[in-house]
């Protein structure tokens, strides 16, 4: 009976632990930070984007308004897709626990995390 009790106790205690160590992915779990790296003659933009998760992120769509994608940009990195909305990476994925950026060269643009899909293991 003691030993019995004892794996209950050990499966218990596992399944916390697993979950504890487990990421759950949302929102706040990519993060979007923009950089002025440069002011003249046109202002230029460092975008970092992080994923903190421990799963795959790829089809990372933003909101982009005011994104011109006239403005000499190589759409593989950033492509408009919709009226206010870009595809990062060309959908290609985001590792977990890595980084994508890019710079781009116009008036800073409000971007906004809008959808993306996982992939965890």
């Amino acid at each position: 009976m003691p030993s019995t009790t004892t794996f209950l106790c050990f499966l218990v205690l596992l399944c916390f632990v697993t979950n504890g160590i487990s990421t759950q992915c949302s929102l706040s779990t990519l993060t979007i930070n923009q950089t002025l790296i440069q002011q003249n003659p046109l202002p230029e933009w460092r975008v970092n984007i992080t994923n903190t998760c421990d799963c795959t992120v790829y089809q990372l769509k933003f909101a982009c308004p005011n994104f011109d994608p006239r403005d000499k940009f190589d759409p593989s990195i950033l492509s408009k897709i919709d009226k206010d909305l870009c595809l990062i990476n060309n959908g290609s994925p985001i590792f977990a626990r890595e980084f994508f950026n890019f710079t781009y060269p116009s008036p800073r643009v409000g971007f906004a995390l809008f959808d993306y899909t996982l992939a965890c293991s």
